[in-house]
């Protein structure tokens, strides 16, 4: 009995520590564009911690891979009408996965801006579960990093490569990608393409819980702020109730107040547009058949023979 008491405790220990060890390691997944670009739009989501289903569904969406309906409050989303025309994924893992050693890495992967549109966050370990969706992964040297993204590029579709980071190779990690951003601008340049790359970072565990303290830092210090601007925002509006209505309105809340103090937005909602679309091309064939109506009574043929012109005949010849 004791035996299966040690036996016992060992597992769940064994468990909680398994499970504590997943909580903290992470998974980054951050979005590039290169070319002429316009497949993949950022919204005004901050919330960028998604599940692996997320990732995979805008993959799918950015590169025609399937019709598969997307979670709501994403930070990007697919364009409905432009596609990319070729994509890579690049996961990267190992035990030498540490943001603070990978200066162009953690650029790439923190920072907005230039090529980049966005990034995704998922809790736990993901890479191979991601990289599975894609199908196909190869694993590759890190020296050979530069020459296999180079051969991928050539092909249609989203293609997968998976690098495995350690002590003695993250600088020639960080060098390599640093040198594939350049080939991936000067390619989509001279073919003028549209190139996503798709960089799914896992990090280590420790590095992991670093970074995720600092990133609850920075999300909360974001929450206090927009807490802020809608209670000035709702303090604007109590002078103003027709500035405020319209604001609720307003696609995603953006927009400015005129000169006039009324609330504009450049943006529709769908019910708008759809009753637009409603009055605008009702109003066109209406137009349309009452155009055709006049044009055919304009020109009817008036005989001689008709019923009233007989009829009127005879009254003449009676008298």
């Amino acid at each position: 009995q004791d035996s299966n008491l040690l036996t016992m405790k060992t597992s769940i220990l064994c468990v909680v520590v398994f499970a504590a060890s997943a909580a903290d390691a992470a998974t980054k997944v951050a979005v590039l564009e290169f070319g002429k670009g316009g497949v993949v739009r950022r919204t005004t989501s901050k919330r960028t911690s998604t599940t692996v289903s997320g990732v995979t569904s805008l993959w799918n969406g950015v590169h025609a891979r399937s019709n598969k309906a997307q979670p709501a409050s994403m930070t990007m989303v697919p364009d409905l009408f432009n596609k990319a025309d070729g994509g890579l994924v690049l996961g990267v893992s190992g035990s030498g996965v540490d943001l603070d050693s990978m200066p162009a890495m953690s650029k790439l992967v923190v920072a907005e801006g230039g090529n980049v549109v966005g990034h995704m966050d998922i809790e736990g370990s993901h890479c191979d579960k991601l990289m599975s969706k894609v199908g196909g992964a190869e694993q590759v040297d890190p020296t050979d990093l530069l020459s296999s993204a180079k051969r991928e590029t050539t092909s249609k579709g989203l293609s997968a490569l998976t690098v495995n980071v350690s002590g003695n190779n993250v600088s020639d990690v960080d060098s390599q990608l640093e040198s594939l951003i350049n080939s991936l601008e000067k390619h989509t340049a001279d073919s003028e393409s549209t190139f996503v790359l798709h960089i799914v970072l896992e990090e280590e565990e420790g590095a992991a819980r670093r970074h995720q303290l600092s990133r609850r830092l920075d999300e909360a210090e974001a929450n206090e702020e927009e807490r802020k601007l809608e209670e000035d925002a709702e303090e604007d509006g109590d002078g103003n109730d027709d500035g405020g209505n319209n604001k609720q309105d307003g696609y995603y809340g953006y927009g400015y107040y005129d000169a006039n103090g009324v609330w504009t937005t450049p943006y529709k909602t769908m019910f708008q547009i759809q009753y637009f679309n409603i009055v605008l091309w009702t109003s066109v064939v209406l137009v349309l058949v009452l155009s055709f109506a006049i044009f055919l009574v304009t020109d009817m043929p008036l005989e001689a023979d008709t019923l009233l012109f007989g009829e009127s005949a005879k009254m003449v010849g009676g008298d």
